[in-house]
């Protein structure tokens, strides 16, 4: 159980970098890239 909610507050974190990360990218080639 301790695993699993570890787990799920790393992926929130990434989750929220990774979003982040997406709205400050500059470039529209990048963010074309990451959005499909």
């Amino acid at each position: 159980m301790k695993t699993a909610a570890v787990s799920i507050v790393i992926t929130f974190f990434l989750g929220v970098l990774t979003a982040y990360s997406v709205v400050n990218v500059k470039s529209g080639k990048v963010k074309a890239l990451i959005d499909g």
